[in-house]
């Protein structure tokens, strides 16, 4: 499914997005609005929608929850997350607009390519501006010498990053 205003892809199986309807529709939010500005892992997603097959009871446990604050826990956690999201990209809510977030996406992309990280790591990054974040925080890491990131070269001169001695 594809989001028209960022031009996003979003890869989903038709059993995940019934998961993803069913906490947008939950959290009285539109589909679009959960897709652009806060989804949900898949496998979060998954869950809810099993909890819901196993026990019917459960999207009432789970409206009285919202009803009682945890909206407000789970709005104030994606807060956070993006608000993190837009320091790794150099920005913060203020300036964090689409256009300087596609700007930031763009310069980062290209300063990673100039460092020639390897292409599945540029890839990947390419395609989620998440995994791009932390991509570019880690790199900002490792040739600071920060303890856990590493940035290793090929005999081809590819470069590629780890955290805790995993590929990211």
């Amino acid at each position: 499914m594809a989001d028209q205003k960022t031009n996003r892809i979003f890869k989903a199986n038709d059993d995940e997005m019934v998961g993803v309807e069913m906490l947008a529709e939950l959290m009285d939010v539109s589909l679009g609005s959960v897709m652009r500005d806060c989804m949900p892992s898949l496998p979060v997603a998954a869950l809810f929608k099993q909890l819901l097959q196993l026990d019917p009871t459960t999207e009432a446990t789970w409206a009285w929850c919202v009803e009682n604050g945890t909206r407000n826990i789970i709005n104030d956690l994606l807060a956070q997350a993006k608000e993190q999201h837009w320091q790794r990209l150099g920005l913060t809510s203020s300036t964090a607009s689409p256009t300087n977030i596609e700007g930031a996406t763009k310069k980062i992309l290209t300063e990673l390519k100039g460092a020639n990280i390897n292409s599945v790591q540029l890839g990947k990054a390419e395609q989620d501006t998440v995994y791009l974040g932390f991509l570019f925080e880690a790199h900002k890491k490792a040739q600071m010498h920060e303890a856990g990131y590493e940035c290793r070269r090929d005999e081809n001169g590819t470069l590629t990053i780890y955290k805790d001695g995993v590929t990211l």
